[in-house]
């Protein structure tokens, strides 16, 4: 599943885990594998780059190496919207759990 974001954590969430770094390539943000070292640049001058292009880092969930810069109007769509609806989920689960019920998985994964 392609997905997109401008957020920071996430960001940084994605390149750790993966084990890539902040590189500029011809000026356009990018992350780059371990031992690829072209072009590569500390975060502040990546974000800087991706906001200042009008960009957000857009990759496939299943090879998170994909990811690349996209404009933010192709983005749009592959941005998760977590709206009210998630945050009350969340909220019922802990509730139930602090309360000393049972544990409620998310909606996601069959819960209630």
């Amino acid at each position: 599943m392609k997905v997109a974001t401008t957020d920071r954590g996430t960001v940084l969430g994605l390149a750790g885990r993966n084990h890539l770094s902040p590189a500029l390539r011809e000026g356009t943000p990018t992350l780059v594998g371990e031992g690829d070292n072209a072009g590569r640049v500390g975060w502040a001058d990546f974000f800087e780059a991706l906001e200042g292009h009008g960009l957000a880092l857009a990759w496939d969930t299943d090879d998170p190496s994909s990811a690349a810069p996209l404009p933010l109007a192709q983005a749009a769509p592959l941005i998760p919207q977590h709206g009210l609806a998630a945050g009350t989920e969340r909220a019922r689960r802990f509730w139930k759990a602090f309360r000393g019920g049972t544990a409620i998985p998310p909606a996601s994964q069959g819960g209630g």
